[in-house]
């Protein structure tokens, strides 16, 4: 991790980022491995994992999120990595969630998730959760 301090007009903020070294090629399990799949789609979860976890600026995320699609790219890989992104932002915003749900949610039926309202964000979260089979329930 990399951490940059900036100090404007007297005030000082932080800027995280990922950092790799510089002889960092992006080659891990080439898709045509006889590796598990598993195997060879661990470097992206763990990849992904990072920029969901640490507390990027939207500029640094793209970045993280292009290069995770180029080291896709260069493995014979072909995801849909902006989907899984968005998957597991999702399912990491769910898992903090102060009411963790007491029921197993049925296939049949939709689950309803508690969650602040947060103005527009909120409607847009509302329509992600939709896309799972989850409707928002606000407070």
């Amino acid at each position: 991790m990399k951490i940059t301090l900036h100090e404007l007009l007297g005030v000082l903020s932080t800027e995280f980022d990922i950092y790799r070294i510089p002889t960092y090629t992006g080659i891990s399990i080439h898709n045509k491995s006889l590796h598990p799949n598993q195997h060879k789609l661990a470097i992206i979860n763990s990849a992904i994992h990072r920029p969901v976890q640490l507390l990027l600026l939207p500029n640094a995320f793209n970045n993280e999120v292009n290069v995770i699609k180029k080291i896709a790219q260069i493995n014979g890989l072909t995801l849909n990595i902006d989907r899984i992104v968005r998957r597991k932002r999702l399912r990491t915003l769910l898992s903090g969630s102060l009411d963790p749900p007491t029921v197993a949610p049925s296939p049949k039926r939709i689950s309803y998730v508690r969650v602040p309202f947060l103005r527009p964000r909120s409607y847009k979260l509302s329509s992600e959760l939709r896309i799972f089979n989850f409707k928002a329930a606000f407070h």
